[in-house]
């Protein structure tokens, strides 16, 4: 009768360790960039393809990817000639149980904390030009990015995942300016990085978020880098540490740079944002064994005793 006792007690606390670190792991990352332009100083207006200068060449490119454990990854990209207008529409990719939709053009649940859902999504779009393009484009760049993974603290759900997003991606092409001009770049933007894992802890749960943003416009001698700190930032936490975020909105302007008359110059602007969970699954799974093993090795001296 003891000996029943003793083995209903470790079963139970074999019980209660593999439901113990099994936490929500959240990670969420934004980037919104708006009214992108590139500005001719002398003019405080947008450069205009066929007046200052030629613009030819180049394409927009976007991409997303999740991945989930225990799933297959979901990829989705679009590379659309600037000849054509360069847009890219808005798509989405998502894999989990708590997907909504079917793919490619999946969304989340709506979520910014975590919520007891399993799922990787990932989002992308593009719209307007950085200059104006006559008769239908007026200057002006839109582009969003969102990345987002959530796991469950469900002991059957994946224990990782990872999105990323990257929307204007290798976006290139070449302008030679007809006279020498001082330009600078001008936008808006929005950032929002979230990192939360919810108790109870394991000591392997951890979750980060990142975003990701750079232009160049180059030529063989010269280079302008806009590197801003408030695009480029990352959060991340680990389990017992809570939660980590960072939100910014603003305008930014570059610093001005020159253009030399009938030199070719190559513009590039790239962004990424990616979210990463991890959920510990080994210490639970490592105290349910020691809960089994304990049974097993108490049974014998148990027996003994009462024999004795």
């Amino acid at each position: 009768m003891k000996l029943n006792k003793f083995a209903a007690a470790f079963a139970a606390l074999s019980i209660v360790g593999i439901g113990s670190a099994q936490a929500d792991s959240f990670a969420s990352a934004v980037l919104t960039i708006t009214n992108l332009k590139w500005i001719n100083n002398a003019t405080n207006l947008p450069l205009v393809n066929g007046g200052e200068g030629s613009i030819t060449g180049g394409q927009n490119k976007a991409d997303a990817s999740v991945t989930l454990t225990g799933y297959e990854t979901f990829p989705i990209s679009d590379t659309p000639s600037l000849a054509t207008g360069g847009q890219i529409p808005f798509k989405s990719t998502c894999i989990g149980v708590d997907c909504v939709g079917t793919p490619p053009n999946l969304g989340p649940p709506t979520n910014v904390l975590p919520n007891g859902k399993t799922y990787s999504y990932a989002d992308y779009s593009l719209s307007g030009a950085v200059v104006d393009v006559p008769p239908t484009i007026p200057a002006g760049a839109n582009a969003n990015s969102t990345a987002q993974v959530d796991l469950s603290g469900k002991i059957d759900n994946p224990s990782a995942g990872t999105s990323s997003s990257n929307v204007g991606s290798n976006a290139t092409f070449t302008i030679k300016p007809t006279n020498t001009i001082t330009t600078h770049f001008e936008l808006d933007y929005a950032v929002h990085l979230v990192a939360n894992i919810v108790t109870p802890f394991g000591v392997g749960d951890a979750a980060k978020a990142s975003s990701k943003w750079n232009l160049i416009v180059a030529d063989t001698a010269d280079h302008i880098n806009f590197l801003p700190p408030e695009l480029n930032f990352n959060v991340a936490t680990t389990g017992g540490n809570g939660l980590s975020q960072y939100n910014a909105t603003g305008s930014l302007s570059s610093v001005s740079f020159v253009l030399d008359a009938n030199e070719s110059y190559s513009f590039t602007v790239s962004s990424n944002v990616q979210a990463e969970g991890l959920r510990d699954v080994t210490e639970p799974d490592s105290l349910a064994l020691f809960g089994i093993g304990a049974i097993g090795l108490m049974a014998p001296s148990l027996r003994r005793r009462k024999l004795a």
